[in-house]
């Protein structure tokens, strides 16, 4: 029979429950009374360029009407297109023999598109309207009146802020 004593002993599982659940509470207990919790800084008007990589021409011409950008929802206004700039589509293509030849596409073109809209600053870059983060090399679908496309930005610039 097991005497009172014994069965008061604790082992070491019961030490790293205990220091888990404290760990816890106090992780929750910072989350919620510090100052991490402001990440939105400011509000700023950004430009940024997407490549769209071969595509058709009519959806060349489409983008090059411009116009108002909204989320895929239509729901969110996500700027508006400032210029297009196309040229012949290329692909870098490695033989068996190891050796990269560049090609041109027939009828593709890789269009540049320079956006304007605006953004919200965070702690982990500029965020649009949508949801989306802007970040170099992210990729970022645009939705006009005539087309929808998905490019990769290839630069990003700060315009000024709405302070």
């Amino acid at each position: 029979m097991k005497s009172e004593a014994s069965s008061k002993k604790y082992n070491v599982v019961d030490f790293l429950a205990l220091a888990l659940a404290l760990l816890l509470i106090i992780g929750i207990v910072y989350r919620y009374t510090s100052d991490m919790t402001e990440t939105i800084k400011t509000n700023v008007k950004v430009e940024y360029t997407i490549k769209v990589h071969s595509i058709k021409d009519v959806y060349v011409a489409a983008l090059e009407k411009g116009g108002a950008l909204r989320s895929s929802g239509g729901t969110y206004d996500m700027g508006e297109i400032l210029s297009v700039a196309s040229s012949g589509a290329t692909e870098t293509v490695v033989g068996d023999d190891a050796v990269a030849v560049v090609i041109d596409i027939l009828d593709r073109y890789d269009a540049y598109v320079t956006i304007s809209s605006e953004a919200k600053e965070t702690e982990t870059g500029y965020t649009l309207p949508d949801g989306t983060v802007l970040a170099l090399e992210r990729s970022v679908s645009v939705l006009t009146k005539y087309v929808g496309v998905t490019g990769t930005v290839t630069e990003l610039n700060v315009i000024g802020t709405d302070e």
